[in-house]
Parts: C-alpha cells; sequence; structure tokens
C-alpha cells in the first residue's frame, strides 16, 4: 500500500509539472500536444488503476506503441546546423517524466530530509532547468527554468572581484548516451550501498524502444534536465576534490561553468585546470568547447555581472548585464535607427547572395555583440523584453514588416519577432494590417518549384505554424517530405480531431 502510495503522489507530482509548464509555455509544439492530451483525457487528476499501471510500471509492450524519434524543427546558436531536439508522444512523454521523477526520489531523496533535488556540493553549485522539489509545492518557481536561471546569475555575480573562467561542455545531451548513463547510475548506487532502480532500465528501455541513442533534447523537459544532472554527480564530486584543493569556487548551469579563481592563481594554473577537467569530461565521452573557453579579468566580470534587474526576458525579469541593456537602447536610438539599417544590410545580403550564412553571421555580430558577449542573449533581450513596443513607431514597425525576407536567416527567432510586430500593429490606435511574413512565406513557396525544400524552409514554416496555428498554402505537405514525423505528430496531438479529417489522408 505504501509503494502504490508513493507511486500516486510522484505521478501526480509529474503531471503537476507538466500541467504548469504547459500554462506558461504554451506556444511550443510539445506543449500544444501535452496541453491537448491533458485536456482531452482529464489525465492531470483524474489517477485510475489503468493510469497507474501505464506509468508506473515496468516498460513494456503498451508503452512501446508510444516510442518514436521525431525530430523538431530547430537550428543551434550558428543558425545552420539543426539541433538534435525531440517531440515526444504525450504518453510517452509523461512516461518518462514520471520514471524520472521516482529514479531521483529513490537515488537521492530516501535520506535527505530536503524536499528539493539539489546536485550542489560545499563549493560546486549546480543548477539545471527547473527545480524538482518533492513536496510539490511552489511550481511557479520550480518547474520552468527561469527561476533556477536567475538563481544561478545571481550565484555567479558572487565572484565579483576576482578572475574567472568560463567553461562549456560540447554538444552535452549528444554525449549521454545509454550505455554511459547506465554506468554513471550503477556508480552511484555502488556508492550509495543500494540497489539498481527499476526506473532507470525502465528509462534506457524506453530510450531503445524511441530510437534515441542517447539522451533526448525535449525543450523544457524537466526529466531530461533531471537525468542530465544524474549523469554529472561523479563529475561535479571531481569538481568538489580540485575546488577545495585549489581553493576555487564553481557554479554551473547545465552545461555552462563559472570557476572563481584565487589570487595566486598563474595563468601556468589556469591552464593547468582546463587541462584536469578536459581530461575527466573526456572519461565521460564529454569534450570542452574550446571555442567558448574564456577568462575574465576582474574587471571585465564585474562588467558582465552589472545586472539591469529591469530588464524583462520573455516576461520575466532575469538579471541581464547592464551593457546589455545599455546596447538594446543604442539600437532602439532615434526611432531603432540602428535596427532599420541592420535589417537593411541583412536584406541587402538576402537579394545579392541569398543565404550567406558567415556574412549574416558577421553583420549580426557586428550589429549585437558587446564585448564578444552572446548575440542571442541580446537578440532575445530585445524583442522578448518588449521595449520595442513602445519605442518604436508605427511608421518603423511597417517598414521592418516589409523587410520580411530576412526571417529565413532565423526563422526561430525573426518569426516571432515579426509576427509580434504584426500583431502590435493591428492592436494599435491606427490599427495597422500588415502580413509581411505570410506574404514572404507565400512567396517563397511559388519560387521553390522544382528545387528542394529545406531544412531552413520547414523551420520557417513550422514557427509561423506554432504562432498562428495554421499553415500556409501547401507547407504542411512540403514540410511532410522532409520531416514526415513532425506531420503526424502535428496532426496527430496538436490539430483538433475536427481539423484533422480536412489533412492529408496519407498520414
Amino acid at each position: 500500500m505504501k509503494t502504490n502510495n508513493s507511486r500516486k503522489r510522484i505521478l501526480r507530482l509529474a503531471l503537476d509539472y507538466i500541467q504548469f509548464q504547459g500554462n506558461h509555455i504554451p506556444y511550443q509544439i510539445q506543449f500544444m500536444a501535452l496541453n491537448r492530451f491533458l485536456r482531452k483525457n482529464n489525465r492531470r487528476r483524474k489517477l485510475s488503476r489503468h493510469n497507474l499501471s501505464f506509468y508506473t510500471t515496468t516498460f513494456r509492450t503498451a508503452q512501446s506503441k508510444h516510442c518514436s524519434l521525431v525530430r523538431d524543427f530547430l537550428y543551434k546558436s550558428d543558425y545552420m546546423t539543426p539541433r538534435m531536439s525531440i517531440l515526444m508522444d504525450p504518453k510517452a512523454y509523461i512516461y518518462l517524466t514520471y520514471q524520472t521523477f521516482m529514479l531521483a526520489f529513490k537515488l537521492f531523496k530516501t535520506s535527505s530530509s530536503s524536499s528539493i533535488l539539489d546536485f550542489s556540493t560545499t563549493n560546486v553549485k549546480v543548477y539545471y532547468a527547473g527545480r524538482l522539489d518533492f513536496s510539490g509545492k511552489n511550481l511557479s518557481r520550480n518547474a520552468i527554468y527561469k527561476d533556477s536561471y536567475r538563481a544561478f546569475q545571481h550565484e555567479r555575480a558572487k565572484y565579483r572581484g576576482s578572475r574567472v573562467l568560463k567553461l562549456d561542455i560540447q554538444n552535452f545531451f549528444i554525449g549521454i548516451t545509454r550505455n554511459r548513463l547506465r554506468e554513471q547510475v550503477q556508480e552511484i548506487c555502488t556508492n550509495k550501498g543500494i540497489m539498481l532502480p527499476d526506473e532507470l532500465t525502465n528509462i534506457l528501455e524506453f530510450m531503445n524502444a524511441s530510437d534515441y541513442s542517447n539522451l533526448p533534447q525535449s525543450q523544457s523537459s524537466t526529466a531530461t534536465s533531471v537525468l542530465s544532472q544524474i549523469y554529472l554527480v561523479q563529475f561535479t564530486d571531481f569538481l568538489e576534490k580540485i575546488a577545495k584543493k585549489d581553493k576555487l569556487k564553481i557554479v554551473r548551469y547545465v552545461d555552462d561553468m563559472y570557476i572563481k579563481l584565487p589570487e595566486h592563481f598563474s595563468d601556468s594554473n589556469v591552464n593547468s585546470l582546463i587541462e584536469q577537467i578536459s581530461s575527466k569530461l573526456w572519461a565521460f565521452g564529454l569534450n570542452l568547447n574550446a571555442s567558448k573557453i574564456q577568462l575574465f579579468s576582474v574587471d571585465k566580470y564585474n562588467k558582465s555581472t552589472d545586472w539591469n534587474s529591469k530588464a524583462p526576458v520573455s516576461g520575466i525579469n532575469i538579471p541581464v548585464p547592464e551593457y546589455v541593456d545599455s546596447k538594446i537602447e543604442s539600437i532602439l536610438l532615434n526611432d531603432g535607427q540602428a535596427l532599420l539599417e541592420y535589417f537593411k544590410m541583412v536584406l541587402d545580403l538576402y537579394h545579392c547572395h541569398g543565404y550567406d550564412m558567415q556574412r549574416y553571421a558577421s553583420l549580426t555580430q557586428a550589429a549585437f555583440s558587446v564585448a564578444n558577449d552572446n548575440v542571442n542573449k541580446i537578440q532575445n533581450a530585445l524583442i522578448f523584453g518588449y521595449t520595442w513596443k513602445n519605442r518604436l513607431s508605427d511608421s518603423t514597425k511597417v517598414k521592418i514588416d516589409s523587410m520580411a525576407p530576412v526571417i529565413g536567416f532565423d526563422p526561430a527567432k525573426y518569426v516571432t519577432f515579426f509576427l509580434m510586430i504584426e500583431r502590435n500593429l493591428r492592436l494599435s490606435k491606427n490599427h495597422i494590417t500588415v502580413n509581411g511574413v505570410e506574404k514572404f512565406i507565400s512567396t517563397e513557396h511559388l519560387q521553390l518549384n522544382d528545387q528542394p525544400y529545406t531544412i531552413r524552409n520547414g523551420i520557417t514554416d513550422s514557427h509561423f505554424f506554432i504562432q498562428k496555428r495554421q499553415f500556409i498554402d501547401d507547407s504542411n505537405q512540403k514540410i511532410l517530405r522532409v520531416n514526415k514525423g513532425y506531420m503526424q505528430f502535428i496532426y496527430h496531438f496538436v490539430l483538433p480531431l475536427s481539423r484533422l479529417a480536412t489533412k492529408n489522408n496519407n498520414v
């Protein structure tokens, strides 16, 4: 009876996390599907015997029927490399979430008085996307990544006044294979003197049935986030040992690390430290991203943590450096003159060279980067900080919308931004109607003719669908040819059944 109560409690916790995330990020394809599934099946509170049997028991044929490898349309930050992001059948998503929560509970909470799953040690503070609280309290803080990321930013701000080394793990999730995950969990169990939990076997069988050779990257998945940090427990212990020996302080958010260096540390000491960490990661099947290694001087690090806490990102206050806010201010100055000039240059690049991503990256770096900081950080703060709504005139917004062909360079970002501008114009006192995005995408489709439909086209069309809940022309049929699984997912889990009948019968 006690075991059954624990299963019910953890399953309810998993469903509560998913429900809360779905309410706060409903624009993601994965949560569109989950929200519809939960509404349709009343799964949040109805913990029937069938639900308990499906989600909490050994992986078997019933679960395998819901496993598949469906790739989402996303690029990495280089604007060219497709990201290995996965979409899951809602029942499979819930199954993985429950099994992961129960695995974490058995590994870490049976002997702990705290309800929070914290992977930190004395000298190494660890944050991950979200925060698993087994008490189920305060989901607004724990279920989404922004609060933990904000805490991470405040923690690393404590390193002000010191030199700081920044490191990044390359292709983090790809490096976590099924076998390596089993090895690391087995090591944890051996050290704790406990049996290997059945939930790990269920998770590995789930990954195998879904054809995941490595840890699935599903957007905003607390399960994936927790599993990745379980994988790094032994690595965190290693960091704790060298931190204690060399008097270091370390903070990590998922795969990004900041290391506070003592005054006596020479450049030789720094290079030795990098070599030690690199070698240990290699033993875990991981590597440092050499291009992102950065040694901050005291002054430079102070500037990078001079937060402007008033700058909202995606509607929630996340600390950003003051210079980011200053950069946005300069971009929006004089009715967005610098922003207009940037889009004009990108538009000229498109007309002259098409999607030349190397030239685009150079233009974007020059327009947005400050002290070689992450361009995406500044662009996202600009777009989702919403300052532009009041700083740009309607005429400037119309001019920007007329340059819609630029969205192809970074469709995940700019389709959203341009549609936000169009929505803002419609709601303005002048009630201006523009449709630059739809017109451009329709024109692109007409010009394709016999040209292949690319991933870039797919990302553009899929993000238009995410924002508008509709496809343009026959874009659904074009996506079908390049990513059949994606369209099957949309038809089966996202679109209402009444609209499903009007779609392609071959799906």
